[in-house]
């Protein structure tokens, strides 16, 4: 043994052994490998992102430990009646957070969208047709909840899943920095 490797070893052993290793979170954390077959699936944590699930992917996403479903649909569009009675069926939380298009993209569906993902206790599957509104909500609860740039926020919506509703966040977040009590992150 070296002397460093020595002097390791005694130090280690005054002190009552190796380091304890910091504390695992708790929270659920969905490995990105696991895809529960989604139309334009993404995955951001314990987040999973992209267009409406059908039986089989509901059923994927709680063997990998999804908890809580948002969508973003809103009930008139195809599957969703569907959609919420086999979520409920498999004793997932069924949450509905409806965003009608570009009108839809606001703040305070990207606050619902944020509350509904704070009270979930597994992963969370958040979904719309595409996966573009979920990257809208995404990117503005950057913005609005987390306190990201409006650079920032874009990237994490583009990396839900954000496309044609580009300019509808960028917009959304210019006019909140525009206005006369702006964020600080403007």
């Amino acid at each position: 043994m070296t002397r460093l490797t020595m002097l390791l070893a005694a130090l280690l052993s005054a002190c009552g052994g190796a380091p304890t290793p910091p504390p695992q979170s708790t929270t659920p954390l969905m490995p990105p490998t696991l895809s529960i077959g989604i139309p334009n699936e993404r995955h951001l944590g314990h987040i999973v992102t992209g267009g409406p699930p059908d039986a089989e992917a509901l059923e994927r996403a709680l063997e990998v430990g999804v908890a809580t479903v948002i969508t973003l649909r809103l009930e008139l569009e195809a599957g969703f009646d569907a959609e919420r009675t086999k979520v409920e069926e498999l004793g997932m939380q069924f949450v509905s957070v409806p965003v009608d298009g570009a009108a839809g993209v606001t703040e305070a569906n990207a606050r619902a969208v944020d509350d509904a993902i704070m009270d979930a206790t597994g992963d969370v599957l958040l979904h719309c047709g595409s996966g573009n509104r979920a990257g809208a909500m995404l990117a503005l609860r950057a913005f609005y909840v987390r306190g990201k740039t409006l650079d920032e926020s874009m990237q994490i919506g583009l990396a839900a899943g954000l496309t044609d509703l580009q300019e509808t966040v960028r917009a959304n977040i210019n006019a909140a920095c525009a206005a006369e009590d702006a964020p600080d992150q403007c």
